[in-house]
């Protein structure tokens, strides 16, 4: 049995599903289950004790709990289920299509805390490696007001983990991450380090201004993120 009532799926992966849920013992605390098959369990469970490093870092998506369920008629199906916090106001993706672009007051206030964030990623020894809008989720409080969140950190490792790859010229290009949100160095080179998460964020900052992704302005990028 499951520790969590599923409500609804909020979205599918090509290992899982994410499920808008609610705690047996808690039912009005909503969460975002993320449900994976027991045989990819291992990529959730790194990723969870990865955010176990971030613990009441306020702009950082915080770990609820986990555990493994037997589900099915017969039991016979086994899932690892990790519970984090649940974004009513979902991604900044979202919130950019809503507005069309942001008020330049607000973009200033959704950049200091997006940098908040990476100041605590980076401070404990980690690369994020995939800052884009749509791992940036939105928080609202009683009054409606805004509280960005970082989360997905399945592509997260330790800064002396990585390592800078020469491509081959004929080989094709290994990607970590979104390549519209990624810089050239690291999509050329294998190049991936704490700079990257620096350049994401800029690109995210184009996006909140003008209201469209920065690789429509950007030749190099745009072609190497169809």
């Amino acid at each position: 049995m499951s520790n969590w009532n599923r409500v609804k799926v909020l979205g599918r992966g090509s290992h899982g599903t994410v499920f808008l849920a609610v705690p047996i013992s808690a039912p009005f605390d909503f969460v975002a289950l993320k449900v994976v098959s027991v045989e990819y369990a291992y990529s959730l469970m790194i990723e969870e004790t990865i955010l176990l490093n971030f613990n009441g870092c306020p702009e950082i998506i915080q770990r609820v709990g986990s555990g493994i369920c037997f589900e099915g008629d017969s039991l016979d199906t086994v899932t690892y289920n990790l519970a984090l916090e649940y974004a009513a106001g979902g991604s900044l993706t979202d919130l950019i299509r809503r507005r069309e672009k942001l008020p330049e007051v607000e973009v200033k206030e959704y950049l200091k805390m997006i940098l908040r964030g990476l100041c605590c990623i980076h401070e404990r020894g980690y690369v994020h490696g995939d800052i884009k809008p749509d791992n940036i989720l939105v928080f609202l409080d009683d009054i409606g007001k805004v509280k960005l969140k970082i989360a997905d950190f399945g592509l997260s490792k330790k800064c002396d983990e990585f390592e800078e790859v020469m491509i081959s010229t004929n080989a094709k290009p290994r990607f970590r991450g979104t390549p519209k949100y990624m810089s050239p160095e690291s999509i050329l080179f294998g190049k991936i380090n704490t700079s990257l998460d620096i350049w994401s964020l800029g690109c995210i900052l184009i996006e909140m201004i003008s209201g469209k992704p920065s690789c429509e302005s950007n030749g190099f990028t745009s072609r190497h993120s169809r």
